[in-house]
C-alpha cells in the first residue's frame, strides 16, 4: 500500500484505459446534467458541438474512477480538500477510450499532524487519439507509514488546510446560466437554483461507480477515516450570482 512517502515530486503514472459508451453518457447526464446536447442525440446535432457529448462533470467523475482504481484504493488516501483547477479541453464522445496521465507536482507534510501529508497532483486525461480532453490539478491527503488510526477530535480537515500553501489561490465558482441568453446575465445578480438533500444511498451509489474509497461506500470503514463517518442527511442549497 502506498503512503505519503511513496509519492515524491516527479512521480508519474498512466491510469486506465476506460471505455465510454453512449449509454454511459446518457445515464450520467439524465441524472446530473440533463442539457439537450448530453441527453438527446437529435437536439445535440443542432447544438454548438453538433453531436452528443459527455457532461464535463462526467469526465471529471471518470478521471476520479481511474485515480481511485489506479492509485487510491491501494494507498493510505485520506480524501482531498478540494480541486484547485479543472479544464474541459475537448468533448468526450461516445466510443472514446480514456486514460489519465498523473504527475506529482508537490509533496509536503501537514504542519499540525506529522503523520499526514499532502500531495499535489496534475492530471492530463487523454482519448484514444492522444488528444487531451481534461486537465486537473488538486491536492490529496495521505497518511504516512507510521500513522496511527484517526479517532475522536483528530477527525477534522484542519490538517489539510494547514498543509496547503498560504499563496494557494481561492477560486470562486463561475456564474451559472439561469436565463436563456447571454445578454440576460447581469453581473452581481444572485438567484437561488434549488435544494438537494444527500441520502446515504445517493452517496454510496455514486461512489461505487466513480470513487469507491472506503469512507464513501462503507459506513463502518468511514468511522476509522479522517472524517469519522458521513452525515446521512446533508442538505445543500445552490445559488448563482
Amino acid at each position: 500500500m502506498r503512503t505519503f512517502e511513496d509519492l515524491p515530486v516527479g512521480f508519474a503514472q498512466t491510469l486506465g484505459p476506460l471505455h465510454v459508451s453512449k449509454e454511459d453518457i446518457l445515464a450520467f447526464a439524465r441524472e446530473y446534467d440533463a442539457q439537450p446536447f448530453h441527453v438527446d442525440e437529435a437536439a445535440a446535432k443542432d447544438s454548438f458541438i453538433g453531436t452528443l457529448i459527455a457532461s464535463g462533470w462526467h469526465t471529471c467523475s471518470l478521471n476520479m474512477r481511474l485515480v481511485a482504481e489506479g492509485l487510491l484504493l491501494d494507498a493510505s488516501s485520506m480524501g482531498a480538500p478540494g480541486i484547485e483547477e479543472v479544464k474541459w479541453v475537448k468533448p468526450v464522445l461516445p466510443g472514446d477510450t480514456l486514460r489519465s496521465r498523473m504527475t506529482v507536482l508537490e509533496s509536503r507534510p501537514s504542519k499540525s499532524r506529522p503523520t499526514l501529508g499532502l500531495v499535489r497532483f496534475h492530471f492530463d486525461m487523454i482519448n484514444q487519439a492522444d488528444e487531451t480532453v481534461l486537465t486537473q490539478t488538486n491536492w490529496v491527503m495521505f497518511a504516512t507509514r507510521d500513522a496511527e488510526p484517526f479517532t475522536g477530535e483528530d477527525r477534522t480537515m484542519s490538517a489539510a488546510t494547514d498543509a496547503l500553501p498560504a499563496s494557494m489561490p481561492q477560486r470562486e465558482a463561475p456564474p451559472v446560466s439561469v436565463n436563456p441568453y447571454f445578454e440576460d446575465l447581469v453581473i452581481g445578480e444572485t438567484e437561488e437554483l434549488g435544494a438537494y438533500t444527500f441520502l446515504p444511498d445517493d452517496i454510496i451509489g455514486f461512489a461505487r461507480q466513480f470513487d469507491p474509497q472506503p469512507f464513501h461506500v462503507d459506513a463502518e470503514a468511514a468511522k476509522h477515516s479522517l472524517f469519522g463517518g458521513s452525515a446521512p442527511r446533508d442538505g445543500i442549497r445552490r445559488a448563482c450570482g
